[in-house]
């Protein structure tokens, strides 16, 4: 039996996986393409009733069973397997810092429940911007499996078309009255896209006149049909269909390339509907669908997907000149996704149900090897951790330097977690204090607030009635980070929890990022600036007595810190190795230039908090964050480490003695 395959169907693919590129790398000039995800499930819903309708005369069991090995031997092997070598990349060429967010994601990504989020902070899009989770990807892959446990009986409900349009009417219902954030990931706001593949199969086979099964029906992606539909041909030889589906088509792209940012309950519906229609009127043969490019790319496209994400938060989170790493690093996904697909995903897809088990099952234990793996080596590491810091200053070792250095890298994210639940987002009280103190105090920021978070409460807290503390990774509450979309939302927040809070005092706890940009000593006409002194100035209105800044201080290069202590210890100059550790740039510098003008304006009610004095060198005119036995005040991940509390205490035992 002569076949051809439905190239229209692979030309969207390829569409849609051109778009989640676009915007993960690119996101800037593609704000909208994460509506290629949207895409994929639609296809997904159009295959996944294709695969049920070919088996739906077989008996109900065998018919459930048959659609769950087909899709499962498609999906996972690959998926497991990317898992597994990004969990061995994680441990061999990430940072550090980066590893217990990761192991943590890695267990829901290998059992499917990356959608479920936990907190604040596990906000897609943050994750997105911050690039450290490389596992984010995965939710999508989430959502579709946990679709696969409800898809066959609702193929098998009476009335289909009906009882479909009905059910996603109640799930478009569902995705427009939750929050975005919920909504995004969740599989009840998102079965209306998958069903509206599902109805378009249908429909797409109801008005053809003759359609016959692929030959190869293991491959969802190499599904195949020819379908003759009676439609009046024009002269120029087009049919009505050809003139929906390049109507269609065009819209799509239009949409996906579209500069400015598609409210997503809009973009959505509308991404959503339009590849229905392409997909109802799809014969195969579409010049811009069928494509030969195009299709390849949407051969390779599941490869890519899970590909590209862990490659792409490589590149942000070292710190690479970002258009250069951008670049090549896409060219190097699109590579190894060629590779991949052609040596082991082809391979895969035809071998028996038992060969792609045992793949499964060996991939699949291998990764919870390496997770609990993981937990051992910490726990080794922990153990002889001094129980006083203090102990440091004390006869010890380079070894016990690179053995700390590296525990606190790995701990990164334990301490930016002090009370909340564990949270290191958000707004909450701290609890424990006195009710009989006078004074409410707020903290705000970046990741800062929450670093800073233990030792304020423990030097702050003392005269504490109530502490509030906020945090979004990223965002400074005197400017809008424009990479980072969540920041102005932030920001609104900020003014908000002040206003309703009503502090004695406030601090300002942040990392400086975006206060550095675009400098110029023409405050009256630097915009950053003016926005930083509006800001400051709205916020004094609703704080009692003073509003603290923590002043700038230059990064580090996270690649660096852990090897401070094997570099003193192959006689390396300390000046050479704080020329290695600091980012070696002056932007700190600006910002510190913009905060001493801003407390100036801002007069009495203000007053900046320095750490200068502690980590500025006058001999070498450089900062050093690590001590004469290399042990480090800074982790890799730009946080203060445990002895680097200990380091700054003083400061803040300083400034908090004077709260009354």
């Amino acid at each position: 039996m002569s076949v051809t395959k439905l190239l229209n169907l692979q030309g969207i693919r390829g569409i849609a996986i051109i778009a989640v590129l676009g915007f993960h790398f690119f996101p800037n000039y593609f704000p909208n393409g994460y509506l290629g995800v949207d895409q994929f499930f639609v296809l997904s819903g159009f295959l996944m009733c294709m695969l049920l309708t070919k088996t739906e005369k077989l008996p109900k069991f065998e018919m459930i069973s048959n659609f769950y090995i087909r899709r499962f031997k498609r999906i996972l092997p690959l998926y497991q397997l990317i898992i597994f070598i990004s969990l061995i990349a994680l441990y061999l060429i990430f940072p550090d810092t980066t590893i217990e967010i990761n192991i943590n994601s890695a267990k829901r990504a290998i059992i499917f429940i990356s959608n479920q989020l936990k907190t604040l902070e596990d906000d897609y899009f943050e994750k997105l911007n911050m690039a450290i989770d490389i596992f984010t990807h995965t939710w999508s892959l989430s959502v579709e499996i946990q679709f696969y446990l409800i898809v066959p009986f609702l193929f098998l409900l009476p009335f289909r078309i009906i009882s479909l349009t009905i059910i996603s009417i109640i799930s478009l219902f569902y995705f427009y009255i939750l929050p975005s954030d919920i909504a995004f990931p969740n599989v009840f706001a998102r079965i209306w896209q998958f069903l509206i593949g599902m109805m378009a199969f249908i429909i797409h086979q109801n008005i053809s006149t003759e359609y016959r099964s692929v030959k190869n029906s293991d491959e969802c992606e190499k599904q195949q049909m020819i379908a003759k539909t009676e439609n009046g041909q024009f002269k120029n030889g087009m049919t009505i269909n050809d003139i929906i589906i390049r109507n269609m088509t065009i819209t799509m792209i239009l949409v996906i390339l579209f500069p400015k940012i598609i409210l997503a309950t809009v973009g959505r519906p509308l991404i959503t509907l339009i590849t229905g229609i392409i997909l109802i009127f799809s014969k195969g043969d579409d010049i811009l669908l069928s494509n030969k490019i195009l299709t390849y790319i949407g051969d390779i496209s599941y490869s890519l997907y899970l590909i590209h994400w862990p490659i792409s938060s490589y590149c942000k989170i070292t710190g690479m000149p970002h258009h250069n790493c951008i670049t090549v690093f896409l060219f190097v996904s699109l590579i190894l996704s060629i590779l991949i697909y052609h040596s082991f995903e082809k391979w895969y897809t035809k071998q028996s149900n038992m060969i792609i088990f045992f793949i499964t099952i060996s991939l699949f234990s291998a990764n919870l090897i390496i997770l609990n793996e993981q937990l051992f080596t910490s726990k080794q590491l922990e153990y002889g951790l001094p129980n006083n810091l203090n102990e440091l200053m004390g006869n010890r070792t380079l070894d016990d330097a690179k053995r700390l250095n590296h525990q606190w890298d790995l701990d990164d994210l334990k301490n930016l977690q002090f009370k909340c639940g564990g949270s290191t987002g958000g707004w909450c009280l701290l609890d424990g204090l006195n009710q009989n103190n006078t004074l409410r105090i707020i903290s705000f920021g970046n990741s800062w607030s929450v670093n800073h978070a233990k030792l304020m409460y423990e030097e702050c807290g003392s005269k504490a009635k109530e502490f509030l503390r906020g945090s979004t990774g990223g965002c400074e509450p005197l400017y809008p980070f424009e990479i980072y979309k969540n920041c102005p939302e932030f920001l609104a927040t900020v003014d908000k929890k002040v206003e309703e809070f009503k502090p004695d005092y406030a601090f300002h706890v942040t990392r400086a990022i975006s206060f550095a940009d675009n400098y110029t000593d023409d405050f009256e006409n630097d915009p950053i600036y003016k926005t930083m002194l509006n800001r400051t100035r709205q916020l004094v209105k609703n704080i009692k007595h003073k509003l603290f800044f923590l002043n700038a201080i230059p990064s580090v290069n996270s690649q660096e810190v852990d090897k401070i202590a094997d570099e003193l210890k192959n006689n390396m100059s300390m000046i050479e190795i704080d020329k290695k550790v600091l980012v070696n740039n002056k932007r700190h510098l600006s910002s510190r230039k913009r905060y001493a003008q801003l407390v100036k304006d801002c007069g009495s009610k203000c007053e900046l908090i320095d750490y200068h004095q502690l980590f500025y060198r006058h001999d070498t005119k450089m900062y050093r964050y690590y001590d004469n036995n290399g042990f480090a005040y800074m982790s890799g991940g730009n946080h203060l480490t445990p002895y680097g509390w200990e380091f700054v205490r003083p400061i803040w035992r300083d400034v908090c003695s004077k709260l009354q």
